[in-house]
């Protein structure tokens, strides 16, 4: 099974990204999730959405997860989030930001 952990504000889509993700998905005949936690809910709020991804059916509905890939929209949350929570060495990181890789790991 794929999962995806997004980080992000809302506002900013990331709900919005896992839905399209998971529509897409699910049209080529996936098994599929998307959902989302929200703290405070209002515009600029740190958020989280996810997706699982399967072939087989999905019956672990918990927002608890090892992801696969950890997507963060929005780079401020890469130093005032733990977007490292719950990852493995094989975790990959996609983060939106003119920073390179060198001066993130730096920070």
């Amino acid at each position: 099974m794929l999962q995806i952990r997004w980080h992000s504000r809302a506002g900013q889509g990331a709900v919005t990204g896992a839905k399209a993700l998971a529509d897409v998905l699910a049209a080529e005949g996936k098994f599929v999730q998307a959902f989302s936690v929200y703290g405070a809910e209002k515009r600029g709020a740190p958020m989280n959405a996810y997706n699982r991804v399967s072939d087989e059916e999905i019956i672990d509905h918990s927002k608890e997860m090892l992801p696969d890939y950890v997507l963060v929209i929005d780079p401020s949350l890469v130093f005032s989030g733990n977007i490292t929570r719950n990852t493995n060495q094989n975790t990959k990181f996609i983060i939106t930001t003119d920073m390179t890789k060198e001066e993130l790991v730096k920070q």
